[in-house]
């Protein structure tokens, strides 16, 4: 790929309409193109720092070489060129362009689950760097796949920046703002639990099946007033007076810790109860 054709792409893919016309989106620095190696993620081109190629460091140079048997082509640019897309930021003087990721429909993706499984479901979240940090947090988690319910596009390139590569990790499936997608999951057999701010139980309290869908809403109005009722359970985390509400992906650790503390403790009681 030419210099200036891949700076063109690089442009024009910052935007929802570039992304929809080239199907890729841009990741930035050392982190992010190993993680997209590493998952064989489809990576078709990088820009570096012309110095890179002239004398890396064992990190850059790993990445080159790696770049190499992969046949990915590698563009050298200045290092104004390459600082256009970084904005000062210190991640590393690289940008990879990707292939957006291809994910199933949701009907589809529940057809093979028939284990027990942990859905994130964000519903409206518009920040593109909580999402981001949202991935990472779901990842972390253990969950298995992310549903991105309308709201900011999953590939934006601060998204991509914060999820520190868990954007390959996880299976990310964007729907648009449907209530159906509730009926949709309780005919797969799955427990939708809606985190509210206020009149819900605390999160330790009542049932969870072990094939469950935590939704969180959008950073300032939480979920969507009109499906609230609908969730087979409800849950508010307790917290000071002073306070508001938590931050999306705080609520979101904590609610998360939870159904793996769940989790945890079956494991350790059914332990328990063998060895007796």
């Amino acid at each position: 790929m030419k210099k200036g054709t891949l700076l063109q792409v690089l442009r024009e893919v910052r935007t929802p309409k570039g992304r929809i016309k080239h199907q890729r989106f841009s990741i930035e620095g050392y982190r992010l193109v190993e993680r997209c190696l590493g998952s064989q993620g489809p990576l078709r081109a990088v820009l570096v720092e012309e110095r890179m190629m002239e004398t890396p460091t064992p990190r850059e140079l790993a990445i080159l070489e790696s770049l190499e048997e992969s046949s990915i082509p590698v563009v050298p640019a200045t290092l104004s060129e390459v600082e256009e897309f970084t904005e000062g930021r210190t991640f590393g003087p690289m940008m990879g362009v990707v292939q957006t990721l291809k994910a199933p429909s949701l009907s589809q993706w529940l057809v093979d689950q028939d284990a027990p499984c942990k859905l994130l479901v964000l519903v409206e979240a518009k920040d593109p760097g909580n999402l981001g940090a949202l991935m990472r947090t779901g990842k972390a988690s253990n969950a298995d796949a992310l549903l991105v319910v309308g709201g900011t596009d999953p590939f934006h390139p601060k998204a991509a920046r914060t999820s520190m590569g868990a954007i390959f990790d996880i299976p990310i499936l964007t729907l648009p703002l449907d209530p159906n997608i509730l009926t949709l999951l309780r005919d797969a057999q799955i427990q939708t639990i809606g985190a509210i701010v206020e009149e819900g139980v605390a999160p330790y309290e009542g049932e969870v099946s072990d094939r469950h869908a935590l939704f969180m809403g959008s950073e300032a109005h939480g979920l969507p007033a009109e499906w609230q009722p609908h969730f087979d359970t409800r849950w508010t985390i307790p917290m000071s007076e002073e306070i508001d509400s938590f931050s999306i992906n705080a609520a979101t650790s904590v609610l998360l810790y939870e159904l793996n503390r769940r989790k945890w403790m079956g494991s350790i009681t059914e332990r328990d109860r063998e060895s007796t």
